[in-house]
């Protein structure tokens, strides 16, 4: 049942304008925490060649990998790493295996790289990679590629 947009503060006694897109006011609402570590992160998603990749694999192949999986037929939003650069390093942003995924596979497959576990989203099914696999996985990638063109 739609709802009618709140535009007070939620918090209890509060009459202040809430913030854009929050039911709290900026006094109530959840400060961001924004650390050195997130500002160069967000800093490597800014760099020319990862929009180059980024356009070249959706370009590519424009559908959901994970989705395709499962049989569903879904856009991609996102660019993944197979293998997350945070793991690897900086070198790993742009020498990787990246698959397209919407956002809701993306934050599953987030979730799993906390845990350890790279997943690759091939047909007939995903594989599992651990941190260790990524020189062999990126070598036996670059081959395979190499001898589809």
């Amino acid at each position: 049942m739609p709802t009618f947009p709140v535009d007070k503060c939620s918090e209890y006694g509060c009459k202040l304008p809430c913030a854009k897109g929050k039911s709290l006011c900026e006094a109530h609402a959840p400060k961001r925490k924004v650390d050195k570590n997130r500002k160069d992160f967000n800093k490597m998603y800014a760099k020319i060649g990862w929009d180059a990749i980024r356009n070249l694999v959706l370009s590519k192949t424009p559908l959901c990998s994970s989705c395709q999986c499962n049989g569903h037929v879904n856009m991609a939003s996102h660019v993944d790493h197979l293998f997350a650069w945070s793991a690897i390093g900086e070198h790993a942003f742009m020498r990787n295996v990246f698959q397209p995924l919407c956002s809701e596979c993306h934050g599953i497959k987030s979730a799993l790289e906390k845990k350890g576990i790279f997943r690759y989203y091939v047909q007939p099914k995903p594989i599992d990679y651990q941190l260790h696999d990524y020189q062999k996985v990126l070598i036996d990638h670059e081959n395979s590629s190499k001898t589809n063109y």
